[in-house]
């Protein structure tokens, strides 16, 4: 952070960026606190601390700066915003909810984010309004605004699905996701896809078998077959003790 005086104002001060950008002009009396960690300060006004956003060298002061363990919690008018143990703003919408699943810590903003802490690093999604996670993987399913639904792996901080699904439902050791209003996609449990078909609706599922309709008549896809093997034909389909369709 860089600070000058202007010979025509001289009760204002100007701090600019590294860059060379304007971040503010004051003429009250600052104190600045070097930051041992990066090559930024902290900017004190009377009772308020000034965090800068790293990304957009916007300045924000807050009322006051909470101390946690994971990160810390700068309040401004009575909104928390989430700040990193190295004193950089992580985002400009105010926090709405935190969640956390074993030692990772999932943080939603008000204007459709998400922060993921885990083992130090932090993943952004942003444009995303809602999260499933799944349990014992690295992976979590991502809703975006226009509610269609991908695959996240925090791990790598990448994409494994794009948003693509209406929904995805599980079944035992396989998923059903539903891409539009007639196409299925059968997806193995790292979201692969094992095979497609298309249907009305569907009726039930089962380990090996899913019951679907179209048309008003029943058939039945295989999983481990990846096809059709009752096409939908019938008012009617039971599957009976013996392993016997009628």
């Amino acid at each position: 952070l860089l600070a000058g005086q202007s010979p025509t104002s001289q009760d204002s001060v100007f701090y600019f960026s590294p860059e060379g950008k304007l971040i503010l002009r004051s003429n009250a009396r600052l104190t600045i606190e070097p930051r041992k960690e990066t090559n930024s300060v902290y900017l004190f006004k009377e009772k308020q601390q000034g965090i800068i956003h790293p990304e957009s060298d916007t300045l924000i002061w807050f009322d006051n700066l909470e101390v946690s363990s994971l990160f810390d919690f700068g309040t401004l008018y009575n909104q928390q915003f989430l700040v990193s143990k190295q004193g950089d703003l992580l985002s400009l919408s105010p926090i709405l909810r935190t969640r956390k699943y074993w030692d990772v810590q999932i943080i939603e903003t008000l204007e459709s984010s998400f922060l993921i802490y885990d083992s130090g690093e932090i993943a952004k999604l942003e444009g995303i309004k809602e999260i499933q996670w799944i349990w014992s993987k690295n992976l979590i399913e991502i809703t975006d605004v226009e509610d269609r639904i991908g695959v996240y792996d925090y791990k790598l901080k990448e994409q494994l699905v794009p948003n693509r699904y209406e929904s995805i439902n599980s079944y035992w050791r396989y998923k059903l996701g539903k891409v539009n209003e007639r196409n299925y996609e059968i997806l193995d449990e790292q979201y692969s896809v094992l095979g497609k078909f298309q249907a009305d609706g569907i009726e039930q599922a089962t380990q090996n078998l899913i019951y679907f309709y179209s048309s008003n008549k029943m058939g039945i896809y295989s999983i481990p077959r990846k096809r059709v093997i009752i096409p939908a034909k019938h008012d009617l389909l039971e599957y009976d003790e013996r392993n016997n369709f009628r």
